[in-house]
């Protein structure tokens, strides 16, 4: 799946690249993080009103039926079942699609034999930000105020592994393409193009590498955490 991720972009880095330019975009506490895990709070790209905009959503999704935070693990969401779920059809059916901007995602080669487990790092060839596809709720416990802000929350879609992905694990964040940003934000968007992008991103346009195994360790912050090691 995917449970931990890179982000090296600042706040106006990101609005940069993503051609972001709101007046009155929220100010943000956002700094760029290499040991991203589950329940903390992420940049996240969607559409309000028809124009791009970035938040910090909690990373794990909050259905807006839920009676609580955190119940359930939603920071992943299984693209070839999503719509059977209530906890993330909903926000589907609402057109609630979101980019989650990556530096690099990590997964764990399971040990095998005499080859002891390793983390690697999966990004893209010419090192530029990951689309990393998502959906997207508001949530407000039950007897809130009407003038409470809801809480913000988000989960990353998965795929099956394309080839470079294949011998680390077998499963793959969805990648958008950056020709197909402004069709998955859109809701005008039909149905079979948008399933027709939640799959596996195209190997050729990626590349991995070995990481520190203190990865695995959520607290590691570490400048060149996400940076090539030798096995």
């Amino acid at each position: 799946m995917c449970g931990r991720y890179s982000n090296r972009f600042t706040w106006a880095e990101l609005h940069a690249l993503y051609s972001v330019f709101n007046v009155g975009a929220p100010r943000s506490t956002w700094v760029p993080r290499l040991n991203i895990p589950p329940t903390v709070n992420i940049p996240v790209l969607r559409l309000v009103d028809g124009a791009r905009r970035f938040d910090l959503m909690r990373w794990g999704l909050v259905p807006s039926w839920s009676k609580e935070i955190g119940k359930y693990a939603t920071h992943n969401c299984v693209g070839e079942t999503m719509l059977e779920k209530a906890s993330f059809s909903r926000a589907w059916d609402a057109d609630r699609r979101c980019i989650i901007p990556a530096s690099s995602f990590f997964e764990w080669r399971a040990a095998d034999g005499d080859r002891p487990k390793q983390p690697f790092a999966i990004g893209l060839s010419n090192k530029g930000p990951l689309n990393l596809a998502g959906l997207w709720e508001a949530w407000k416990p039950k007897g809130a105020p009407a003038d409470d802000a809801p809480l913000l929350s988000c989960t990353i879609i998965t795929t099956k592994p394309n080839a470079l992905m294949a011998p680390i694990h077998n499963r793959m964040p969805v990648i958008i393409g950056e020709e197909n940003l402004d069709a998955w934000l859109s809701p005008d968007t039909e149905q079979a193009a948008l399933m027709g992008m939640v799959g596996p991103f195209d190997a050729t346009r990626m590349k991995v590498w070995p990481v520190d195994k203190r990865v695995g360790n959520a607290r590691v912050e570490d400048e060149g955490l996400d940076q090539e090691v030798v096995e």
